[in-house]
């Protein structure tokens, strides 16, 4: 992912966050490019999807099977504090998955053309 998808990205991901009232934490995706809902702080915690369908299950389905499936299948890590993780998913459960759609899906479709295998 080039320099422009990563701002593109990281703006997604402050609109899905707007709001957030919890713990910092960063989301780390699976090839290393990170942000934080905090920059400048240390965050409690990390949550690194495996791959994009992991992203997917994080953000834009939106449900609690989900993210657990996600976690159960090893294709979301989390590291540091697990009480943070839960405000997070909180937060995201609290806004309907349709919110995050117009902001997050091209920018998906985008990640899965371009890190898919051959």
């Amino acid at each position: 992912m080039g320099q422009d998808s990563h701002a593109r990205f990281a703006g997604a991901l402050d609109w899905v966050f707007r709001g957030y009232q919890g713990h910092p934490f960063s989301i780390r995706l699976w090839y290393g490019w990170s942000w934080c809902s905090s920059p400048g702080v240390a965050p409690a915690c990390t949550l690194a999807p495996a791959r994009p369908k992991a992203l997917r299950s994080l953000v834009l389905e939106g449900s609690q099977i989900a993210l657990g499936e996600a976690f159960i299948h090893k294709e979301l890590e989390m590291e540091g504090d697990l009480f943070s993780a839960f405000e997070i998913a909180g937060h995201v459960l609290a806004s309907p998955a349709r919110d995050h759609v117009p902001y997050l899906a091209p920018l998906y479709r985008r990640m899965r053309r371009r890190l898919s295998p051959g």
